[in-house]
């Protein structure tokens, strides 16, 4: 129902003089899928749908001189489709160790590709690390843990280590701000699971980067002691 009231409002739309029951057509069709995207919210074709209805409508609301309508109607239009074209973070969580694992597989015979596929995935966990829903989530620190782990180990003594050094201390970096987060945070929760990870990491980082990981390893357990203290 809400597609034919968007489809005769665009059969009608190019006559100016239909313009209030263009309007009043797309109206309903808003009206409908903002009650289906309410009811069933992981539909994404609802949700594209509602955008385009909403777009139309803005474009109708602009020729009309309704400009404070018109934009409300295309900022929700943008904010939809902003919002269907973010990955979900779980699979964004999948495609970094993804390519963490490549660059793992390439490292002996092709260390040029193995450091593309290394910093994608750094790339994409640097993109993720301040979202603090998945700071509570094992599996993204256990898959950082392991680029960490990667990374420590390349490129053994070919000539491009320096640039591989760079790229473990960006990763480390990223990494004990991400702990400085959790604990600004208060999250006793989140606290634990980051050291638990850099419990199993530390040792086999390399210096100068295990002193900044052993920093954040402390700052997180010194969180936990305060929680404990506090109960």
């Amino acid at each position: 129902l809400a597609r034919a009231y968007n489809n005769l409002g665009s059969l009608l739309s190019a006559d100016p003089s239909r313009a209030d029951a263009v309007q009043a057509l797309w109206e309903q069709a808003i009206a409908i899928n903002e009650r289906l995207v309410i009811k069933d919210s992981a539909n994404r074709q609802y949700r594209m749908e509602l955008a385009t209805y909403c777009n139309n409508l803005a474009a109708l609301l602009k020729d009309r001189d309704q400009i404070a309508e018109a934009d409300r109607r295309s900022r929700e239009a943008v904010d939809l489709l902003e919002a269907l074209a973010r990955v979900a973070p779980t699979l964004s969580i999948a495609r970094a160790d993804a390519h963490s694992l490549r660059g793992m597989i390439l490292a002996e015979d092709d260390s040029q590709g193995a450091e593309r596929e290394y910093t994608a995935a750094l790339e994409l966990f640097e993109q993720l690390h301040a979202d603090q829903n998945l700071r509570r989530l094992p599996d993204f620190h256990l898959r950082f843990g392991d680029l960490l782990l990667n990374l420590a180990k390349f490129p053994g003594n070919r000539a491009d280590v320096a640039r591989a050094r760079q790229l473990l201390g960006r990763a480390v970096a990223a990494y004990a701000d991400m702990a400085t987060r959790i604990v600004a945070s208060g999250n006793r929760n989140d606290a634990q699971i980051a050291i638990d990870n850099l419990s199993r990491i530390l040792l086999e980082v390399p210096e100068p980067e295990r002193t900044s990981l052993t920093a954040a390893y402390e700052l997180l357990q010194h969180k936990l002691e305060e929680s404990s203290l506090r109960k």
